[in-house]
């Protein structure tokens, strides 16, 4: 109902003060002035009345980009100018980095011994990636340069990419570093610099008029690909040149996202559902699952929490995962498993719902309205296919219709047929807009309302 802060300020102190997302834009604080017989001083106060309500929902990059916040920088004390620009800015942060910029000699003899077996360019770039990645631990931040990052074996995860920066040059390549605000720390406010407007350092490297961008920072993440919270909008280039140059970060691009479930099921006459699946996490997917199951206590942990974490009742028999000998292949991961009581027996008849693996049980989105947009950070793809085998003696009395449905960036759809006693059934969700403007929230609401329903459609079977 009242959001007021009121801070006192010595005239020896100047600072610069900043609202993000105010009721109004235009607001000032009130000025007093406060006399004592040491020093004089200035009272300003910020004063906000019934301020909307900012809930978190799925597909928000951070609450930090949408709540009201008030910002200060001391700029000046006495006659001392503390107020940087963003060239002073960049030419501090060029002034540490230094040391990974400059040719130095065991790093280029390390990067020649790293590649020497590569004969491509694109090769040797993936070697150094995966050599820092793999054989660099993530650490505290050092401070002492890439001799001692080399020399430990460790170093922070900007130092980490610094050193991948170090060794890209050590091959005559045009590498840089990017400073850039993750999406937890939210976007940067390009109206000054401040003290933990970025928080971590990626790399870009330019060939040939190609701009890539690569982050070695974390184990579980393939070339290629930067982490998904590296998506942001724009990084500082942290160079020589006198000017602050900030570049935008590519949105990923509609390469295969899939999680993918394909199998086939058994269905029993006491509604036990018995399954041989596979599944397959492929582009994003792949990095955040194996981040999972890096971070899970076992195996088996990650594939019940996370492979299986949207069913109930199940009896894991078997499972095997298979990794690939490089983290930018897919991850699969083979399951035996049961489900109890998956189809409702009432008198002569069963019925159960498909799919398996994939249903909405209710709507991700609650709000009536939403004032943000809804931030997907990747194309994705949602697919399901199974075969499924009836008990015998039971015959198919119904089954869902064939349905589809479309939304700007969206598109769902579901075949279910039926044969020889099997039922063979494909849902697939297509997510290709990563953004939707909160003026097409209404339309997504009802899209994922109607996936909610299609996905209760029921098939019924009778032994009669």
């Amino acid at each position: 109902e009242l959001s007021r802060i009121s801070i006192e300020i010595p005239e020896s102190f100047v600072y610069t003060t900043w609202l993000r997302n105010p009721p109004d834009f235009a607001y000032q604080p009130d000025e007093e002035r406060i006399y004592t017989p040491r020093q004089e001083y200035v009272r300003y106060t910020w004063q906000f009345r019934d301020l909307e309500p900012v809930e978190e929902e799925p597909f928000m990059t951070t609450m930090k980009d949408y709540l009201a916040s008030l910002n200060f920088q001391l700029t000046r004390y006495r006659q001392y100018d503390l107020d940087l620009t963003w060239e002073e800015y960049k030419k501090e942060i060029y002034d540490n980095f230094k040391p990974y910029l400059k040719e130095q000699k065991r790093v280029k003899q390390l990067a020649q011994k790293i590649t020497y077996t590569e004969e491509s360019l694109e090769g040797k770039i993936r070697t150094l990636y995966n050599f820092v990645r793999d054989s660099i631990n993530t650490g505290s931040y050092l401070g002492e340069g890439p001799d001692e990052v080399m020399k430990k074996r460790e170093g922070s995860e900007s130092e980490k990419n610094m050193m991948l920066v170090s060794l890209l040059r050590a091959i005559d390549l045009m590498a840089q570093p990017v400073l850039i605000s993750t999406r937890e720390n939210g976007r940067i406010d390009k109206r000054r610099p401040h003290p933990g407007c970025f928080d971590h350092t990626i790399v870009l490297l330019e060939n040939n008029s190609k701009r890539m961008f690569l982050d070695a920072a974390l184990s579980y993440c393939p070339y290629g690909l930067l982490p998904p919270e590296d998506h942001t909008d724009f990084g500082l280039i942290v160079n020589e040149e006198d000017t602050a140059e900030f570049m935008d970060i590519p949105s990923p691009e509609t390469v295969s996202m899939a999680l993918a479930h394909t199998g086939e099921a058994i269905l029993h006459d006491d509604g036990t559902l018995s399954v041989t699946s596979f599944v397959r996490y492929e582009g994003y997917r792949n990095v955040i699952y194996r981040k999972l199951l890096e971070e899970s206590d076992s195996d088996s942990d990650f594939v019940r929490t996370a492979v299986l974490d949207s069913m109930f009742n199940i009896s894991l028999q078997s499972f095997d995962i298979h990794k690939g000998s490089d983290k930018s292949e897919p991850l699969v991961v083979d399951l035996d498993f049961t489900v109890k009581n998956y189809a409702d027996i009432v008198g002569d008849n069963m019925y159960f719902s498909l799919p398996l693996f994939h249903k909405f049980h209710k709507n991700l989105f609650r709000l009536e309205e939403r004032t943000y947009p809804v931030e997907y950070i990747y194309p994705r793809l949602n697919l399901e296919e199974m075969t499924l085998l009836l008990p015998a003696g039971y015959e198919v009395l119904e089954v869902p219709e064939e349905y589809h449905r479309t939304m700007t960036g969206h598109q769902f759809d579901r075949t279910v047929q039926c044969e020889n006693q099997t039922i063979d059934f494909r849902r697939r969700l297509l997510v290709s807009k990563t953004e939707m403007a909160p003026e097409k929230y209404t339309y997504l609401k009802r899209f994922y309302s109607a996936i909610v329903d299609a996905d209760a459609d029921q098939v019924v079977l009778s032994n009669r």
